[in-house]
């Protein structure tokens, strides 16, 4: 798998074609300060991620990828290490409400802020960044 940094002067046409594809997509559109990943395999797009960073916090926005579970947890990993070398005290992100999103939160030392049925919306703390 391929991950490359999204460019709106070239990637525009590439981020709406794979957006499209996510039910749960909001209607904003990223800004200039957006950090937007796509994820390619065999020269198609099979996901992106979308991250937002607010002075203390980084927020995961968006997430999709249309490809096996396995990999779809590599990049929750991903997306957290993507989220700590920014050097905010935490991140704000959604995962599946399933024994892997229960697992996932425990390893990371998360908090559980809100279920919404097939989601769980949680916050991991860098504690190594509290003080910043």
């Amino acid at each position: 798998m391929i991950f490359y940094t999204y460019n709106s002067e070239f990637d525009e046409e590439t981020l709406e074609s794979i957006r499209s594809e996510n039910r749960a997509r909001l209607q904003l559109q990223p800004s200039s300060h957006s950090i937007v990943y796509l994820f390619e395999e065999k020269e198609q797009n099979v996901g992106y991620v979308w991250i937002e960073t607010f002075e203390e916090y980084v927020e995961a926005v968006e997430f999709f990828y249309k490809g096996n579970e396995k990999k779809r947890w590599g990049l929750y990993e991903f997306i957290v290490q993507l989220a700590y070398k920014q050097k905010k005290q935490r991140i704000m992100m959604s995962v599946p409400n399933s024994e892997y999103g229960m697992t996932f939160v425990k390893k990371w030392e998360g908090e559980i802020r809100e279920r919404d049925g097939k989601d769980l919306h949680i916050e991991i703390p860098f504690l190594s960044y509290s003080g910043s």
